[in-house]
């Protein structure tokens, strides 16, 4: 009496069953205890660096000399989210950005004035093709000198080194919305510098 014919795909399905490893309940218990380290982790860092500070590299030359260029390496400015939305911020305190002209651009500038203020506004700040410039050719010796007042719910920031600085006179006020941060220092290679606002107001005698 002949055999009964096994199909082949009886064969395949036996040979796939038997070559599954077993895995032991402590090794799945430590895949998914390390998958909840990592979540825990990127949530207690997105509510740090959203809510809490960080750091941030800068670039430029617009806050020459308060944050120095650095020929070793880029400077780090050392920021608190406290003052997001412009909350505490006051005149004189150094604020991180989203630029109204550019809103996927950050900056870093001083405040000059907040929502009441009256500001002296110059002309705006120098550009890359105006580097090879005297002070008396093209359109930078066409210095502008008007008073502006800082409509409610804005704010009026200026880069300290001025001649290379773009900042509100050119983009005019930036809303407190945008106000990401207030810078507290900055550190570079082997140097480390805390921020100190030392604006006082005045004083009727």
């Amino acid at each position: 009496m002949p055999l009964p014919r096994i199909r082949p795909t009886l064969f395949a399905r036996l040979r796939a069953a038997t070559s599954l490893k077993y895995v032991p309940p402590h090794h799945q218990s430590t895949a998914l205890g390390q998958f909840t380290w990592a979540f825990n982790l990127y949530i207690f860092g997105h509510i740090f660096f959203s809510y809490v500070g960080g750091i941030s590299a800068t670039s430029g030359i617009s806050m020459v000399p308060t944050i120095p260029p650095d020929v070793i390496s880029q400077p780090w400015v050392i920021y608190s989210k406290w003052y997001r939305r412009g909350r505490d911020i006051k005149v004189g305190d150094v604020v991180t950005f989203k630029t109204p002209s550019k809103p996927k651009q950050d900056a870093c500038k001083r405040v000059i004035g907040m929502p009441g203020d009256y500001v002296s506004v110059v002309s705006p700040g120098r550009e890359a093709e105006d580097l090879g410039k005297k002070p008396e050719e093209g359109d930078w010796a066409n210095v502008k000198s008007e008073v502006f007042r800082v409509p409610e719910g804005h704010c009026w920031v200026q880069g300290d080194n001025l001649e290379w600085s773009r900042d509100s006179r050119m983009y005019g006020p930036v809303p407190l919305a945008l106000v990401q941060s207030k810078v507290l220092g900055y550190f570079t290679w082997g140097q480390l510098k805390w921020f100190k606002n030392g604006l006082e107001d005045t004083k009727n005698e």
